[in-house]
């Protein structure tokens, strides 16, 4: 199965430095300019993720994991371009039989195949047990794919088993930032054995920072949140959405004015009855302090 490598697979986010070569990256003694990078990743395009997102989608992703270096390494051991780790290299093998071997995906064109082919396996997977997902905008997709790709996508433990719980509960417009954050909440028993690396915040915010730049660079404005689903009344004893989306609460600036208006009610009567020379028969019996020993004293 290919899930079975789902965390070391897409151990991604980089914490190393990566090596640059001015604007060129120097691979097995041949130099690449940025532009032939970009034109080896236009060649390898393909498949579900070249259709829903474009050729610019592709290119961002590998400016973001490698800078456009093909050279690049990271101290998780993940190299090139798409930043590939070796049981990637190992399963695409297998998926296709060939030997490529480590120093093998060091090549730009080899790495780029491997990377395309790992995002289309991703999105091949889960169209096929989430199909509801094909028909989200490119954006909203992309959220989910590059989490998936960045912090794990497996059903089993993985951005898959988020979106399985989505589709079991009723949840299929939530967006990412709104998955992840019923993730971290604890709230819910069946994402109790989803991946740590899905919780890490550093991983979340690189994947939407990716997209966010994708966007930016091909010219897109993201699309609206989606209208909320009403509470589909499953597993949960309190749904993800708050009370006052069901219009259970008041808000919280009637209440501060209620709450003054019926203080002010009895100090106006009083200050009226004052100003009238007549004394309210309410306070006929009023409590007031004894200004000897402060202790409630009856009548005035």
């Amino acid at each position: 199965m290919i899930e079975k490598h789902d965390n070391a697979l897409l151990r991604l986010y980089r914490t190393g430095l990566r090596a640059r070569v001015g604007t060129r990256a120097a691979v097995g003694g041949k130099t690449y300019s940025k532009e032939e990078l970009k034109a080896i990743i236009r060649a390898n395009a393909s498949g579900r993720v070249a259709d829903k997102f474009g050729v610019g989608f592709l290119i961002n992703l590998a400016t973001r994991e490698s800078g456009l270096d093909a050279s690049a390494q990271s101290k998780t051991g993940a190299v090139g371009l798409f930043q590939i780790v070796d049981s990637a290299r190992k399963d695409y093998n297998k998926a296709h039989g060939t030997s490529y071997t480590d120093p093998d995906i060091m090549d730009p064109e080899k790495n780029a195949k491997i990377g395309v082919w790992l995002l289309n396996t991703i999105m091949g997977s889960w169209e096929g047990k989430y199909p509801w997902l094909a028909s989200r905008t490119p954006e909203d997709y992309a959220q989910f794919l590059l989490w998936g790709w960045n912090s794990g996508w497996s059903s089993a433990a993985g951005a898959g088993k988020i979106l399985e719980w989505m589709g079991s509960t009723g949840r299929q417009t939530m967006r990412a930032a709104e998955a992840r954050e019923a993730l971290v909440s604890g709230k819910y028993p069946p994402l109790a054995g989803v991946s740590k690396y899905l919780r890490d915040p550093a991983k979340f915010r690189w994947s939407q920072g990716t997209v966010a730049e994708w966007l930016r660079q091909s010219g897109k404005t993201p699309a609206p949140d989606p209208v909320p689903s009403p509470d589909p009344g499953h597993e949960d004893a309190n749904d993800y959405r708050e009370p006052e989306d069901k219009g259970e609460t008041v808000s919280t600036t009637r209440k501060v004015i209620m709450a003054a208006a019926v203080l002010a009610l009895p100090v106006g009567g009083f200050i009226l009855f004052k100003m009238m020379g007549r004394k309210p028969a309410a306070l006929d019996r009023a409590v007031v302090p004894s200004a000897r020993f402060g202790r409630p004293t009856q009548g005035v």
